[in-house]
Formats: C-alpha cells, sequence, structure tokens
C-alpha cells in the first residue's frame, strides 16, 4: 500500500502538501502526515514518532486491540489522529448509511458479509467491525450482529450489510475492484487530516 500511495502522488498534477519521507523514525525531522500502512506491532512506534514531530498521524492498519484504538483516542487530545480500518471513500459513505439505516430500522436483524482475499489475516475484517459499530451507532446501543466471513481466492474486498425486516430485506454493498482505490483514499484523507484541529477522527468526519 504504500507503494500504491507513491504512485497516486507522481500522478496527482497538483501540489499534495504531503510529502513522504524515505527515513528511518529516528532521522525523521518534519513531516506534514505521517500515513501507517504497516502492522499493529509497529503502532507504538509510529505514534511515538507523531507525537515527537507534532503531526497528524493517520493509521491505515487493521487488527488493532482496544487497547491500542484507546491509545489513538487519547493521542487525539493532542494531536489530529485519524484511523481509518478502510481508506475507501465508498466505505466511509456506507458506514454513514449504515448508521442511517439502523437508526431507523431499529427493530431489524442485522447480518455483515465479509469477503477478502485467502491470505487476509483478520476475521473478521477491521472493514466489517468498522460497520458494526456504525450500527450500534445509529442505535444508541449494544447490538447483536451475525458475521459471515469468506476468505477465498483473490478477492479484493466487498462487505454487505443486510437489515432483515418480516417480509424484506434491505442490503447495502460496497466491492472493491483495485487496490488504488485505498491508496487515493488515504491521500485524500492525509489531506484533509493535515487542515484539522487536534482530535480523534473517521473517514466518516472528512465526507462531513
Amino acid at each position: 500500500m504504500g507503494q500504491a500511495v507513491l504512485q497516486v502522488l507522481a500522478n496527482e498534477t497538483e501540489h499534495t502538501g504531503v510529502p513522504i519521507a524515505r527515513a528511518h523514525a529516528t532521522v525523521v525531522t518534519e513531516l506534514d502526515v505521517l500515513v501507517d500502512f504497516s502492522l499493529p506491532q509497529a503502532l507504538a512506534d509510529n505514534m511515538a514518532l507523531a507525537k515527537r514531530l507534532h503531526c497528524p498521524l493517520l493509521v491505515c492498519t487493521t487488527g488493532l486491540t482496544e487497547q491500542q484504538r484507546q491509545g489513538l483516542v487519547e493521542l487525539g487530545q493532542q494531536l489530529p489522529v485519524l484511523y481509518a480500518e478502510n481508506t475507501s471513500i465508498g466505505i466511509a459513505l456506507l458506514a454513514d448509511l449504515v448508521q442511517q439505516a439502523s437508526r431507523l430500522l431499529s427493530e431489524a436483524d442485522v447480518d455483515i458479509i465479509d469477503l477478502h482475499h485467502k491470505h487476509k489475516r483478520d476475521a473478521p475484517s477491521g472493514t466489517a467491525k468498522r460497520l458494526a459499530a456504525a450500527v450500534e451507532q445509529g442505535r444508541g446501543e449494544k447490538t447483536e450482529i451475525e458475521y459471515a466471513v469468506v476468505r477465498a481466492g483473490d478477492i479484493i474486498g466487498e462487505h454487505t450489510v443486510l437489515f432483515n425486516l418480516p417480509g424484506e430485506r434491505l442490503e447495502f454493498t460496497h466491492k472493491v475492484s483495485e487496490r488504488a482505490v485505498f491508496a487515493r483514499g488515504a491521500v485524500r484523507a492525509a489531506k484533509w487530516l493535515s487542515e484539522q484541529a487536534q482530535g480523534f477522527y473517521h473517514m466518516a468526519d472528512m465526507l462531513r
């Protein structure tokens, strides 16, 4: 994903305002935005670097523990921090739609179908969990949600949220056909985050 982000930046004609630093953390002295597409094990070091440089932090790593998530929320009291389980603009919009539907269809049973390639490490995915969180945000309470998880072939990512009512069913589906979607979303999010005040954000905040 780091290479994909570099490619998006190289293809843009306008000034991005998001420079890329090719250096070890110990020698970086200035960043406009720190974008983390690595692994949960690297989060602590990346948070420390963002804090040291007092720069916005965009975390695009899934599989974080609840303690790590809470650490990002706390860091947001000092810096602009955006945690994106999925940097697709479509998923950000989907989360908003799911939240609205959940509020209006509070009596519906909810299921989430989560499809990824066979090498995907976490199940359910961070995106599936984000959509589940949108359901609970819409209802304002803990909700029992069933997951159907498929890890097969080279599926990049497909997610469906089903609202099941007597005699009818409402489905929201998002499908990704190329990984560049995530890179484009990350660049857009980094630009947006560079202009925000301290706080903890999600991709959906960028659309409002």
